[in-house]
């Protein structure tokens, strides 16, 4: 592991959250980032935290070899049947 990507692991750096916020959003996958990301665009001052050295929750990719893989969710089987629909509404 580089330098760089073990300093990234550290648990809590706080000379990186100074000052004050208004909201602290716990997470960078898509959610949080959306949910940040509408919070600034409404003027607040927003932290985003997150544990991996990299934002995006599950929109990251890994390789192994020469293939590449994303580890989001890609597939759902059958989600587009009406018979799926009606038995999860109803």
């Amino acid at each position: 592991m580089t330098n760089q990507k073990q300093a990234a692991w550290q648990t809590y750096r706080p000379e990186r959250a100074q000052g004050n916020f208004d909201a602290i959003v716990v997470g960078s996958g898509i959610g949080g980032l959306a949910c940040a990301a509408l919070l600034a665009k409404e003027g607040k001052s927003v932290l985003v935290l997150e544990r991996h050295y990299v934002a995006g929750g599950f929109t990251h990719t890994f390789q192994r070899g020469p293939y590449e893989w994303d580890v989001g969710v890609h597939y759902v089987g059958g989600s587009a049947s009406e018979k799926f629909y009606f038995k999860t509404t109803l």
